[in-house]
């Protein structure tokens, strides 16, 4: 069964699930539910707002949530809400076993990749972005999405059904950690700024008999940091190669389609100067790190720096104060150097800090217990100045609002500014939440910075992957495009019909005080945000069914592969055409209902 069939047999399935008796694994508020206990269940669980994260494992964050939920209850009489806390192993396990069974919280710390699966894919969270583009309550005077850092929405939007899944709570950001005293002993007396002096730090610190990096680089990381260096490295010396490649949208920043689309139609190949150089960056800076790096992960390497072995390692301002507790020498931090003409004539300049967050989304049961309207404004509490200044008394962070200060303590982590994220072109985007292409290319970058494998070794393994990916992506991307085409005009013409209802209501000269008007102004707005979206569909669509309406660029003609001896390594993966009837955005909600019936 192909996946495309799969997905809307889960959403069929997800409608059909067994609601049964509500075994609430939420602690009270006064403290935190332990791991395998369940509490009493509510008398009335339609009162009583369930709240789930993984954040425990660090200092604070559980008595800090404790008290924002006891401020919610305070502005809220009547109102309940239930905290517990799940340890992030096992966590999306978790939260997907309680959905499925219909049990769950309403509210859990979600984000990124997982809420694009459990929210596009598999139907178990609800959408935000109507929400995040009207007023929250607790921060008038602004739409609720422009109170947050713009940087924070970089790739969160799904880029198949263009939904919002989650919204961030706080800002980490990426740091390089140093120990002061090893710097000082190799005679380096300030962290370094360009990717040059970076290197040149690591001399010092190696020919003073220190280990310079711990790079935890095994497969027992859930968080791969040579992808996120990857992403430094390409954001900084990528950024010319945006106008050719966002062709779709035209923001100013590529999107997943754009890039996988670029790959397609041969603008990105892995034997481009421009893409080689970023694996000669990683090459060049691995002789630095630790022996048997590939064998380490990231707690290793946070144990080791604590102990004084090694110099510097990666990790996040959630770090900082668990750090403090268990080091007894003094540290700092700095940014990953920047690259400049120094080392390579790709380089373009300083990126924006990325949007690594703390964020949440919203259970789809909470619509089942029927109150989904004070859920959604229990999280506009939590995004709020308010909750921000509660918090503060028990951890130190940064805020995602931002007009919200930096704490002291954290003005080293303080978002950078720069070019917004462009893209990782070594990454086949994964449209269908699919891993294969990031465990294949770990494994290949593995054996390319041991030594063990040779750079043409890794070209010719990966190529087959990359393109193929490629393909399966963009096909992926255009049958779910075309359903978000067809559901984006459904949802329009709904809204319009009761927008329109309400207009004849008012008449002529309407009363701008009244209930009725309010709610067709937020039904006026809603009609003007789906617009968009279904303008931006449409063009999605038109752009994917133009270009997977020819061969991709390695099957046009007498091509090579990315090693120039082979011939290209996808010549025995069938082109498989998908018409060329559709093109124009303008017939797009017709061509998408073509497309599917006759695919």
């Amino acid at each position: 069964m192909t996946v495309y069939k799969v997905l809307p047999y889960l959403r069929l399935r997800k409608d059909l699930v067994v609601r049964g008796a509500i075994c609430l694994l939420f602690a009270v508020m006064s403290g935190c539910t332990p791991r395998g206990t369940a509490p009493e269940q509510t008398g009335d669980e339609t009162k009583t707002i369930f709240f789930a994260t993984h954040m425990g494992e660090h200092p604070g964050w559980i008595p800090a949530f404790a008290a924002l939920a006891r401020r919610y209850e305070e502005l809220h009489p009547g109102w309940k809400v239930r905290l517990h806390y799940q340890p992030l192993d096992g966590y999306q396990v978790w939260a997907e076993t309680q959905f499925i069974s219909g049990r769950g919280p309403d509210i859990l710390d979600f984000g990124g990749g997982d809420a694009f699966r459990f929210g596009a894919r598999m139907g178990l969270l609800v959408p935000l972005t109507e929400q995040l583009h009207e007023q929250s309550p607790y921060a008038p005077g602004k739409r609720w999405k422009d109170t947050f850092y713009p940087i924070v929405w970089k790739n969160a939007e799904d880029p198949i059904y263009g939904e919002l899944w989650w919204v961030p709570f706080n800002f980490f950001t990426v740091r390089i950690f140093y120990n002061k005293q090893l710097f000082a002993r190799a005679g380096v007396t300030q962290p370094p700024t360009t990717w040059k002096e970076f290197l040149a730090v690591q001399q010092k610190l190696l020919d003073a008999g220190i280990v310079p990096y711990l790079m935890p680089n095994s497969n027992n990381n859930p968080h791969k940091y040579i992808f996120t260096c990857m992403e430094f490295l390409s954001d900084m010396m990528f950024q010319d190669r945006v106008p050719e490649i966002d062709t779709v949208i035209r923001d100013g920043q590529v999107d997943g389609i754009e890039s996988n689309i670029s790959i397609y139609k041969g603008l990105t190949r892995l034997d481009d100067p421009q893409m080689l150089a970023v694996l000669h960056l990683l090459k060049e800076w691995s002789k630095y790190w630790v022996r048997g790096y590939n064998g380490l992960d990231r707690q290793q390497s946070k144990m080791l720096f604590a102990n004084g072995i090694g110099a510097m390692y990666m990790d996040g301002s959630w770090e900082t104060e668990g750090l403090a507790e268990a080091v007894d020498f003094d540290w700092g931090v700095f940014p990953m150097p920047l690259v400049t003409k120094e080392t390579t004539p790709y380089a373009d300049g300083p990126r924006n800090d990325g949007s690594y967050n703390l964020s949440f989304s919203i259970g789809k049961v909470a619509e089942r217990r029927g109150h989904l309207a004070q859920v959604v404004d229990f999280l506009q509490f939590l995004t709020s100045p308010e909750a921000a200044d509660t918090l503060r008394s028990y951890v130190s962070f940064i805020s995602a609002l931002e007009d919200y200060p930096v704490p002291d303590e954290l003005k080293s982590f303080a978002p950078a500014s720069g070019f917004p994220w462009s893209y990782n072109a070594w990454a086949v985007s994964p449209q269908s939440a699919s891993m294969e292409g990031g465990d294949v290319l770990f494994s290949l970058l593995q054996g390319y910075c041991a030594g063990s494998i040779s750079e043409r070794d890794l070209l010719e393994r990966y190529e087959k992957t990359y393109r193929e990916l490629t393909v399966e992506e963009l096909r992926f991307a255009l049958r779910e495009n075309a359903q978000r085409v067809l559901e984006g005009r459904r949802r329009l013409i709904a809204t319009r019909a009761v927008r329109d209802s309400l207009a004849r209501v008012l008449g002529a000269d309407p009363d701008t005080t009244t209930a009725t008007y309010t709610e067709f102004a937020r039904l006026n707005r809603h009609v003007a945000f789906q617009e968009e979206s279904l303008r931006r569909a449409n063009l999605q669509f038109s752009a994917l069914l133009e270009t997977l309406s020819r061969p991709p660029a390695w099957e046009r003609g007498p091509h090579t592969s990315c090693t120039g001896t082979q011939p290209a390594l996808l010549s025995r993966v069938p082109y498989r055409s998908t018409g060329n009837r559709f093109r124009s955005p303008t017939a797009s909600v017709e061509g998408a209902q073509q497309w599917l019936h006759q695919n």
